[in-house]
């Protein structure tokens, strides 16, 4: 967003200086024109493709915009619901379904390597919390039956 009116304002400056420099070559004798009209003309269109794309860009941070509002919400329900059930299922059951929503929320659906992504990176928290650190983490009460 931030470069999208530099790119705007430089590809019409190169525009204009593009047509300035063709008009002026238009001058020149034939041979000598030859160089400066095919610089001139490669000026031209790259400015064009960075206006177009620009425009693009910009049209595309729009539609981002209006997503990643709705996906933060989504996340933050998701760990709303991750604090409720922590104890109650535990440190690493209840980190995998985490992390295994996040990646899904944020738009990567293989599920094989979602499920993977996931239980490696929670028996690396497990083991950075539980062993290096020696943060007491929460076990499963669901199934020791407390």
């Amino acid at each position: 967003m931030i470069y999208w009116n530099t790119n705007i304002y430089l590809s019409i400056t190169l525009i204009i200086l593009s047509i300035i420099v063709f008009i002026e070559s238009l001058k020149l004798p034939y041979i000598d024109a030859q160089f400066p009209k095919i610089i001139s003309i490669s000026l031209f269109i790259a400015a064009i493709v960075l206006m177009m794309s620009s425009i693009k860009m910009k049209a595309q941070e729009k539609k981002k915009k209006e997503h990643n509002y709705w996906r933060a919400g989504i996340v933050v329900a998701g760990l709303i619901l991750y604090i409720l059930i922590l104890g109650w299922l535990g440190y690493l059951f209840s980190t995998g379904l985490l992390t295994a929503y996040v990646i899904f929320i944020l738009g990567y659906h293989k599920r094989k390597q979602t499920i993977i992504i996931a239980t490696v990176a929670t028996v690396v928290f497990y083991l950075i919390f539980k062993l290096l650190l020696n943060v007491p983490l929460p076990m499963m009460r669901f199934f020791v039956g407390e």
